[in-house]
């Protein structure tokens, strides 16, 4: 073979190598190309979830407030009930004083 077949053959080589290179940088890119159409899949998710999780804690916010309105109505209606039965419970003790006076019976403790 003579210095000039030598050099075709080297460019032949060449252009080959060339051409493997060329396809795996397509190969890179294409892959870059589905690896950021996942990112962008991953951040719209994201975004997603982030909506919701305020979506959640505005849920929370709401139920407690109600919950906290709710223990206050149910506080008032005991202290109410409280009343009530204290002044029923004086009434009663006043009935029985009367009823041992008429009786003449000794008072109970």
């Amino acid at each position: 073979m003579n210095s000039d077949e030598r050099i075709l053959k080297a460019l032949e080589d060449l252009k080959d190598g060339q051409k493997t290179l060329q396809a795996d940088v397509n190969s890179i890119k294409d892959i870059q190309q589905k690896h950021g159409e996942r990112l962008e899949s991953v951040e719209s998710g994201q975004k997603e979830l982030n909506a919701k999780v305020d979506n959640v804690e505005l849920k929370v916010e709401v139920i407690h407030e109600y919950q906290q309105k709710a223990h206050g109505e149910i506080m008032g209606i005991m202290t109410d009930i409280s009343e009530i039965n204290g002044q029923e419970q004086k009434k009663l003790e006043k009935r029985v004083e009367r009823i041992e006076e008429h009786l003449e019976l000794p008072p109970m403790k």
